[in-house]
């Protein structure tokens, strides 16, 4: 029993790492719940439109085949899963499982905030995790921000290496994982090092393999109507999210 949840939370956490991707780039389902062929009616060979951000993508095949698979996946599993998880978690109780995971995220935002020179924004992110974590409640209360008026400031390594000048890399599609840059792919790793729950289970795969599938499950249902958006507002879903995340990126940088 105890190696068939342990499969489960594994398969669980699969899906659902997509980080990014979540943002991004899905839609609708049909009212069938079938798909045609015109929802994957992209061109692998096409050239890319002109604009300025052509430079970044300097693997197209290899990008547009990851985002084929990646965009069915969010419209045949992510949206499905995320309706329901939305349907029967009262939003008071799924509001306080976004608490919980982004105080576990305090550490690398404190930690990039100092490495960026903005030393109170550091503390604040601090304080928060402290106050959070204790008088929280294990981050699922927010009295650092609603009593003690402590701001955050979402800060990861690849903001700050951005701010240290160095460039983003190619852009990429990731299977699972969704776009990326080159920058942002050699970074994640150690922001990843840095939350609370690595340091309570540092080598429990599972732990944090079941951690990670359920805050992705958390992330895409608190952007559900961006992930139901694309296909009416994107004449052309690939580009569309990869304009997107690299005007993101480069707006975090510059903030």
């Amino acid at each position: 029993m105890r190696l068939k949840l342990k499969v489960l939370l594994l398969v669980v956490a699969v899906l659902f790492s997509v980080g990014p991707m979540g943002l991004a780039e899905n839609e609708v389902k049909s009212k069938s719940g079938s798909f045609s062929k015109s929802d994957f009616d992209f061109d692998l060979e096409e050239d890319l439109a002109e604009d300025e951000f052509k430079a970044h993508d300097h693997l197209p095949l290899w990008n547009k085949a990851c985002f084929k698979f990646n965009y069915w996946l969010i419209r045949k599993v992510i949206i499905p899963v995320s309706e329901q998880y939305k349907k029967h978690l009262p939003e008071k109780v799924r509001s306080k499982v976004t608490n919980f995971f982004y105080n576990l995220s305090g550490p690398v935002r404190a930690v990039n905030c100092v490495l960026q020179g903005k030393i109170d924004a550091g503390g604040n992110e601090v304080g928060r995790v402290v106050v959070n974590s204790t008088i929280g409640i294990f981050g699922i209360f927010d009295p650092a921000g609603k009593i003690f008026k402590l701001k955050t400031q979402k800060e990861d390594f690849g903001q700050t290496l951005g701010k240290w000048g160095v460039g983003t890399g190619t852009y990429l599609q990731l299977p699972f994982l969704g776009p990326r840059t080159l920058r942002d792919c050699l970074t994640f790793p150690i922001d990843n090092s840095l939350t609370l729950d690595s340091y309570f289970w540092p080598t429990n795969l599972w732990a944090k393999s079941a951690i990670n599938g359920v805050e992705t499950l958390d992330n895409s249902t608190n952007n559900l109507e961006n992930l139901k958006s694309i296909e009416k507002d994107a004449l052309d879903p690939y580009t569309y999210v990869r304009d997107a995340y690299l005007q993101f990126r480069e707006g975090q940088i510059k903030d």
